[in-house]
C-alpha cells in the first residue's frame, strides 16, 4: 500500500491519558501526550478531549482520524466509552474519516514476522524512530503508561498511513 497523501491523526486514549501523533503526507511530523486526570467529571473531560482535538485538528490541517478499537475490558469502562463517543462524534461534526482498528491486528502488521507483542511493537518503532528510544527505558509505571499511549498512537498511525506491512490491520473506515 502506498503512503497516504493526507494529514492523519492518530489517538490512543484512557480515562486518564491522551497519546497522539499527526502524520503529515505519510510522515511522522509530531507527537505527544496528554493527562486527562485532572478533569473532575466526564462531562469536563469530554469538553478537554473535543478542545484538544479541535486544535489539533485545525493547527495540523487533519483529514483522517485513526484509533484503535476498544477492547472487551474497556468497553466495561463508562469513563472510555464516553471519551471514545466523543471522538467519533467530534470527526463526524467535522466531517473527517475515522479509520478504526483492531489493536491485536495492529501490533500484527506493526511487527511483520514477529510476535505481536506489545515489546515488539515497541522495538521495531525505535528501529524507524531512534528518537523514540529516550521515552521507551525504565521510570515509573506512570511514565510507561504515558509513553505507551504515545507509542501506540504513532503505530496507530503508522498502519493508518500504510508504511506497515500490508495485511488486514488497516482498519475499518467510517
Amino acid at each position: 500500500m502506498a503512503p497516504i497523501n493526507a494529514n492523519i491523526l492518530s489517538l490512543s486514549f484512557s480515562r486518564n491519558r491522551l497519546g497522539f501523533a499527526v502524520f503529515r503526507h505519510g510522515h511522522l511530523d509530531y507527537y505527544a501526550g496528554r493527562t486527562l486526570s485532572r478533569y473532575r467529571t466526564n462531562l469536563v473531560r469530554n469538553r478537554g478531549m473535543v478542545m484538544t482535538l479541535d486544535g489539533l485538528v485545525k493547527n495540523h490541517g487533519i483529514s483522517k482520524i485513526a484509533f484503535p478499537k476498544l477492547n472487551k475490558q474497556q468497553r466495561h469502562s463508562p469513563e472510555l466509552r464516553s471519551l471514545f463517543r466523543t471522538v467519533r462524534q467530534f470527526c463526524a461534526r467535522n466531517q473527517l474519516t475515522v479509520v478504526m482498528q483492531d489493536p491485536v491486528q495492529m501490533r500484527q502488521n506493526l511487527t511483520r514476522d514477529g510476535k505481536p507483542s506489545k515489546a515488539n511493537v515497541l522495538t521495531n518503532l525505535i528501529e524507524l524512530f531512534p528518537e523514540l528510544n529516550r521515552y521507551a527505558s525504565g521510570g515509573s509505571e506512570w511514565e510507561r503508561r504515558y509513553y505507551g499511549h504515545i507509542f501506540t498512537a504513532i503505530g496507530s498511525g503508522m498502519v493508518a498511513t500504510g508504511f506497515a506491512a500490508a495485511g488486514s490491520a488497516e482498519g475499518v473506515v467510517e
